[in-house]
């Protein structure tokens, strides 16, 4: 304190440059980043004073000294809850992470990051008793590692990485309404991470926005908050129970159908059945409804009433190009577009089956104050609409009995989808998938076959001669495809492509049969965190 016993400079200390990341804690220990030099520094008796000083080989990205306080089993060798053994620091050009020991700064690991961007945040926590390592990266994604620092050598294991956003993620740590331990990752999905049952989890936050920085905060009009700062404005909230983030229920009044996500603008494409109306002439009109909501605060954006007796049957992403166009030279450089497909059939009551549909294809473009959606192209069908798929830049259907290939064609003020080829022999083509320039189509009655797309048309390559029911299917890799089928079986197929005899290469052998015991609506690729 200063004269009087008011505030004032205890001390300074004059860095060797400009200061470019800089990280403390509550035990008075301090390291700070001048380009590639890092320095430690401890507050002792109202004195700043310097610990070690060491140049790195590439300029420091971000530092982070937090105490970790949960793997050895001696006390001596924990951190106390507030003295850290360890800094993380982040490089700028070889995407490397560095842990020093304190105070004297020597190297006692190094994390490669893998991929070309560098880690703008760092933080070493304990969560449920486990030593964590977590980096946040340029790109939205986020890397975590269990960290043993209490062995005769530091070592980093069980590493996972997953995608949390696009922009830059900034990493703080804060204690939940339950007193658990948990970190806020800042970016423009911000998500809350921590552990339950010595399993990582992510909670999506409702905030409507990005948000660039976020710091514990109380006052007695605003105990145990937050303190979230984005471009605009800074918010004082506080998280609810982790348990509920994850659910959240919207009433749509409307019966949803299908629903898909469109990344690019954030926005959620469903299509919803009214309550039942009726058509002049007394008959039940089940004409459905194209919803565009936001995908944070669910605010209605756009719909689109399709026409009357008109029901979806699928909704998808695509990503299309004017192939043409590139074809003739023009626009080489020309960035494919998503968009999102619907399909349709007009049901009408007087037909068994639909003899009439429609693809409707729809963009949507994000601006500063808000979205906009605009149908782009719609292409008339002799059928129902049943499956979307995309095969390079163009667009795959399956149409009652026929898949058809279709090119995006951009014309002034619009687009259009041109028939390219076709494949007819299905009962009914109920879902299709793509990889490279195979198709696997999964049939009303006629199991699983492969086509494949060259030269302008559509080729089948092999098929189950079998009698399945399909429910849906999916492409495993080039030669192994798996199918769900309506007695509530899971069987896989193999293609034999480097067979001799024709009579093989066209054949789709059962490779493995499952009773699953229930029905399977719909098979979706990814993979778990890692």
């Amino acid at each position: 304190s200063g004269p009087g016993g008011g505030g004032g400079r205890r001390d300074c200390y004059e860095p060797p440059g400009a200061v470019t990341a800089a990280n403390a804690n509550a035990d008075g220990q301090i390291v700070i980043a001048c380009g590639p030099v890092v320095v430690s520094l401890r507050v002792e008796g109202g004195r700043i004073v310097e610990k070690a000083r060491r140049a790195l080989r590439q300029e420091v990205s971000c530092v982070d000294l937090t105490p970790l306080d949960g793997g050895g089993d001696d006390d001596d060798m924990r951190d106390d809850a507030h003295h850290a053994t360890l800094a993380a620091v982040g490089l700028w050009n070889d995407n490397d992470v560095l842990l020093l020991g304190l105070p004297g700064l020597e190297e006692r690991a190094a994390v490669s990051l893998g991929g070309d961007t560098q880690a703008r945040s760092v933080m070493l926590t304990t969560l449920e008793g486990r030593d964590m390592l977590l980096v946040g990266l340029g790109d939205g994604q986020l890397i975590t590692h269990s960290v043993d620092a209490y062995g005769p050598d530091l070592t980093l294991s069980n590493r996972k990485k997953v995608s949390l956003g696009t922009q830059p993620i900034s990493l703080s740590l804060f204690t939940s309404g339950a007193g658990s331990r948990c970190v806020f990752a800042a970016s423009d999905r911000p998500t809350v991470v921590y552990s339950q049952g010595s399993k990582v989890s992510y909670a999506n936050v409702n905030f409507p926005g990005d948000v660039n920085h976020v710091c514990p905060f109380t006052c007695e009009l605003f105990p145990d908050c937050l303190a979230l700062a984005s471009e605009e404005e800074l918010t004082i909230g506080v998280i609810d129970d982790i348990q509920k983030l994850h659910v959240q229920t919207w009433k749509l009044g409307e019966g949803p159908r299908f629903i898909e996500h469109h990344a690019p603008s954030r926005t959620f494409c469903l299509t919803v059945s009214p309550p039942e109306t009726f058509s002049a002439e007394g008959e039940v009109d089940q004409g459905h409804t194209v919803v565009f909501l936001d995908d944070v605060t669910f605010d209605e954006v756009k719909r689109f009433k399709l026409e009357p007796f008109e029901v979806s049957l699928k909704v998808c992403n695509v990503t299309l190009k004017d192939v043409d166009k590139s074809n003739d030279g023009d626009d080489e450089d020309e960035q494919p577009k998503q968009y999102i497909a619907v399909g349709t059939a007009i049901a009408h009551p007087d037909e068994d089956e639909a003899s009439e549909g429609r693809i409707l294809l729809f963009s949507v473009t994000q601006t500063p104050n808000s979205k906009v959606v605009r149908l782009v192209a719609e292409k008339p069908t002799r059928g129902g609409v049943y499956s979307i798929a995309n095969i390079g830049h163009k667009l795959l259907a399956g149409i009652n009995s026929k898949v058809c290939v279709y090119k995006f064609r951009e014309a002034d003020g619009g687009a259009e989808l041109v028939n390219e080829c076709g494949h007819h022999g299905h009962i009914m083509a109920l879902y299709v998938k793509c990889e490279g320039d195979l198709v696997v189509v999964g049939d009303l009655m006629r199991s699983i076959c492969v086509l494949q797309h060259k030269d302008g048309a559509l080729k089948e390559v092999a098929r189950d001669y079998a009698a399945n029911w399909m429910t849906d299917v999916e492409i495993i890799h080039q030669d192994m495809y798996l199918g769900a089928e309506m007695s509530s079986n899971l069987f896989t197929l193999r293609r034999n492509s480097a067979a001799q005899a024709d009579e093989e290469r066209v054949r789709l052998d059962v490779f493995g049969e499952v009773h699953l015991g229930q029905a399977v609506n719909k098979f979706v690729k990814g993979r778990l965190v890692g």
